[in-house]
């Protein structure tokens, strides 16, 4: 099967964004939202793996990851918070 085939994708996604949430809301199954996130989780890294195969280490640039680098998303991070923080207050 190919998961980059049109068709898929677009089932896919009816069923994880649209249909399986509809559900949990209908039923008032708030307490299993966190199961279907970490199953859609887990489903997400299955199909990473079956397409990517082991390019998947090539995609995660971990040489990327510096100390300026971050230094940008912390800073970013705190205004973001801040912002958030303003907001909801």
């Amino acid at each position: 099967m190919q998961y980059t085939s049109r068709k898929i994708i677009i089932i896919e996604f009816i069923l994880l964004c649209l249909v399986v949430p509809a559900i949990i809301i209908a039923n008032k199954w708030a307490v299993y939202m966190f199961l279907f996130l970490w199953a859609a989780s887990l489903y997400a890294y299955i199909v990473m793996s079956a397409v990517y195969n082991d390019r998947i280490r090539k995609i995660w640039n971990w040489n990327a990851v510096t100390w300026i680098n971050m230094q940008l998303i912390l800073i970013r991070w705190v205004f973001a918070s801040i912002g958030m923080l303003l907001f909801l207050y």
